[in-house]
């Protein structure tokens, strides 16, 4: 009987990019007219966001868009005022080779910033913005997925993978007049702004993913009484989008982020002349990943009881991801106040400086850094800003589900309270949700191509029936067979054996097969 050989297609997954590249910034930033002089910087944040992602050949190229805040004490009233600047950008990133079906994987941090002034009314502001990126690319590759004939022997194998992936991006805009909470002072102008974007429900349809979440606002606004201090005011704003992926279906798992890139937020006068609405334009990206699990039947090596053959091998890296539930991290921390007695805390502001996550015996272990701002008045009135970065670990009890792999987080701050104690210090408690993905790395030769040597037949007359054979301890019963051109089921039969590996070194009787 002639060799017959069945192909199959399988997706390799190859990271093409992963690290961290820098964007620098620089800005000659003068106030606006109506700010009021500047007597002292009290904070200076900047919030990179990414616009949009794509790869170009053997290039990635990330539009972004960073926003400065710049809050200060006015020079003549001691009150806090703002203003913000933007600045656009574009980074370009070679990859090590050209990619057939990408996905991006991007997020940014500010990693330093420099505020300078010039003068009452100027600012040079230097700093620089960390991008993480990581590219995968998706191909297909041919190999040998069943053998018959001449005698053929396989050993192969059913593994699972990510299969087909497809991915896009969704940029839509949220308009909203958001009024303020009875009790609340009117509003002059906002301070800071920052803005949560979660996704609470997804479905995916035949070529379109549905999905719904809301986008958690926070706002720290001056009052028109001038000597009423900054109050803070949160809202909830319901989002939900139809994203076209053509291809996808209910077969397919899909991660779904919404990330709010730029926010214009301004107080509107209402009917009664009091400021007592927010008017607030939102962009939002909507990134959308789906991948289909995928099972394939793998022959990891063959050979011919009849025929000499030469096989040709290719070493593929195959991907298997889990997306798990989100979970929840609470995290209780402090802050030391300086010397100066601390009133009141206006606002803080709070952000992920650094998180990672790993496996246990138990489950996730959580690893990260928080960037603490906190605005306050000492007891004189005078404004002050305390600066800390803090480390924070976590145990989650939740056992990622694959063996051997690797553990993918981010996290998101959902809530955070805080308090004055008595030993000068703020306490704080912050409530993360945490998005977590077991990823399991494949790497394997597989056999994409046999052919047999008719001219070399296995000579088995001059063979013996029965061959003895000393194994040792750990021999592969597969790699016996193959050198004496018989079977593994020959040999298993014939020795009574119940494992295809030697539990211990001995003698065993190697069978000849027609």
């Amino acid at each position: 009987m002639e060799l017959k050989l069945t192909h199959d297609t399988i997706e390799v997954n190859e990271v093409v990019f992963d690290a961290m590249v820098e964007q620098s910034v620089e800005l000659d930033c003068l106030l606006p007219d109506y700010c009021p002089n500047v007597f002292k910087v009290l904070k200076c944040k900047m919030v990179p966001k990414m616009t949009s992602g794509r790869v170009v050949g053997n290039e990635a190229v990330i539009d972004g868009m960073a926003t400065v805040f710049v809050v200060y004490i006015c020079e003549e009233t001691n009150q806090i005022r703002s203003f913000s600047q933007r600045l656009p950008f574009t980074k370009t990133v070679a990859l090590k080779s050209a990619c057939e079906n990408p996905s991006m994987n991007v997020s940014m941090q500010c990693e330093y910033l420099n505020c300078r002034g010039v003068n009452s009314r100027r600012f040079d502001i230097r700093g620089a913005i960390g991008i993480f990126l990581r590219v995968s690319d998706q191909r297909q590759e041919t190999v040998v997925s069943d053998a018959e004939g001449a005698g053929v022997q396989k050993q192969q194998s059913s593994v699972k993978m990510d299969g087909e992936c497809r991915q896009t991006c969704k940029s839509f805009t949220v308009r909203e007049e958001l009024e303020l909470p009875n009790g609340n002072d009117s509003i002059a102008s906002v301070l800071y702004h920052s803005e949560t974007a979660r996704v609470d429900d997804v479905k995916v349809i035949a070529n379109k993913v549905i999905v719904k979440g809301e986008i958690q606002l926070h706002v720290a606004y001056c009052p028109l009484d001038e000597d009423a201090v900054p109050q803070t005011v949160e809202y909830s704003v319901p989002v939900s989008q139809i994203i076209d992926l053509p291809g996808v279906d209910d077969r397919f798992s899909c991660d779904v982020c919404f990330d709010v890139t730029c926010a214009d937020l301004e107080p509107k006068t209402t009917m009664d002349g009091e400021s007592k609405i927010v008017s607030a334009e939102l962009s939002v990206n909507c990134i959308c990943t789906c991948v289909m699990e995928s099972e394939k039947e793998i022959i990891r090596d063959l050979y011919s009881t009849n025929y000499e053959c030469e096989l040709e091998y290719k070493k593929i890296n195959l991907r298997r991801s889990l997306s798990l539930p989100a979970m929840t991290s609470m995290v209780q921390t402090s802050v030391d106040t300086p010397n100066e007695e601390i009133a009141s805390v206006y606002d803080i502001w709070c952000d992920i400086a650094r998180l990672t996550g790993k496996r246990t015996a138990t489950g996730i272990s959580l690893d990260g850094e928080f960037d603490i701002c906190a605005v306050c008045a000492t007891v004189t009135g005078m404004p002050l800003s305390i600066d800390k970065r803090v480390e924070f670990h976590d145990d989650i009890d939740k056992e990622p589900g694959l063996p051997g792999c690797e553990i993918e987080v981010s996290a998101q701050i959902r809530s955070m309270s805080y308090h004055l104690t008595g030993d000068h210090k703020i306490d704080l408690r912050i409530e993360l949700s945490v998005f977590s993905k077991a990823v399991q790395m494949i790497s394997q030769p597989v056999v994409v191509n046999m052919s047999l040597d008719e001219a070399k037949a296995t000579s088995k007359a001059e063979q013996a029936a029965v061959t003895l054979y000393f194994a040792d301890e750990g021999e592969q019963i597969w790699d016996i067979a193959k050198r004496y051109h018989t079977s593994v089921g020959a040999i298993l039969e014939e020795n009574d054996l119940d494992a295809e590996t030697m539990t211990q070194g001995g003698m065993i009787l190697i069978p000849l097969i027609d």
